[in-house]
């Protein structure tokens, strides 16, 4: 069985968010060759746009505590307070470079038992045009339409496609349409 993920699956794993125990399980399928994954080599790339968000809001974040912190009175409760930010910068630091260190190592993982579908001039060519028919956003469009074209040649029998679909319902639908055009053809 092949099963199909995107950016949204390495980020769940990444940050351990909502499902990364699933994403977990089906990795570890595919690491033990019971599946066989597949994966756009956009997805690998567009995680990094997340996380240099979650980085820079981070060092935002801390920075102004650091700027706060100099600005406290000498007095005893703003010490026990000034302490208390100080821990909060050591969080906030640490947590940037954990991020970083569980981002490559989801990258790393993934690199081995997944078949990376290119992104070549055909893909991002026939990205644009799906990206107008089905109302994506161009970077929904590059994530998927590698999948198309790597079903062409390999459509098989049987699949499972990891997806995050959120929004209105008629962007729910324009993806339903994607999908059934994919499938008939």
């Amino acid at each position: 069985m092949n099963v199909y993920v995107e950016s949204n699956f390495i980020l769940k794993l990444a940050f351990r968010q909502e499902q990364h125990s699933s994403c977990d399980q089906i990795l570890l399928l595919c690491e033990e060759n019971i599946v066989s994954l597949i994966l756009p080599v956009y997805s690998l790339v567009e995680p990094y746009e997340t996380l240099y968000r979650r980085q820079k809001n981070r060092v935002k974040i801390n920075t102004n505590q650091i700027r706060n912190l100099h600005k406290l009175p000498a007095r005893n409760s703003s010490q026990a307070k000034s302490g208390n930010l100080r821990r909060l910068s050591v969080l906030l630091t640490h947590s940037v470079d954990e991020d970083v260190r569980n981002f490559e190592r989801v990258q790393s993982r993934l690199l081995n038992p997944a078949e990376l579908i290119p992104l070549d001039a055909k893909v991002v060519e026939n990205a644009s045009r799906y990206r107008k028919d089905h109302e994506f956003s161009k970077q929904d469009a590059l994530a998927f339409f590698p999948f198309q074209c790597f079903w062409s040649p390999h459509i098989a029998s049987a699949a499972c496609f990891s997806i995050e679909i959120s929004g209105t319902l008629e962007k729910l639908m324009s993806w339903r349409n994607f999908l059934n055009s994919i499938a008939s053809e």
